[in-house]
């Protein structure tokens, strides 16, 4: 898998983790092998454990930035992009800041429109910024 696809993958497992209270990781990885057109990879797993573990620490850098749009009203679309977005700036080396920020705003177009992607775009930008990534 490219790692463009293996962000989405691990983005669509984010997504649908986000619908449960509480989310089993492992669970949501033995149902995600079961369809046969769904497919993930090392990346995609690492990045989904990751995120669903630092839960908590990304939503507050999340909500330091989007002022006005805490983590409780943001679609989950976006909400789920930006902690994919924010875990890789911070703990992925060799995901350039840049990168990561363009393949956000790509999944959110994709699965959440123009606008939304603005507001992804300028959340991760101001957080690169103010944070020397």
């Amino acid at each position: 898998m490219t790692r463009s696809a293996s962000r989405e993958a691990a983005f669509m497992l984010l997504f649908e983790a986000s619908f449960s209270n509480t989310p089993d990781v492992e669970e949501l990885l033995l149902l995600a092998k079961e369809y046969s057109d769904f497919h993930y990879d090392e990346y995609s797993e690492r990045l989904f454990r990751e995120v669903v573990l630092q839960q908590e620490s990304l939503d507050e850098k999340i909500n330091k930035y989007s002022s006005g749009w805490k983590t409780t009203r943001l679609p989950k679309v976006s909400l789920c992009v930006l902690r994919l977005a924010i875990y890789e700036i911070d703990n992925v080396d060799d995901v350039p800041a840049a990168s990561a920020i363009n393949e956000a705003v790509e999944l959110t177009k994709k699965f959440d429109g123009e606008n939304s992607a603005k507001f992804v775009n300028g959340i991760l930008g101001t957080y690169v910024r103010e944070n020397g990534k």
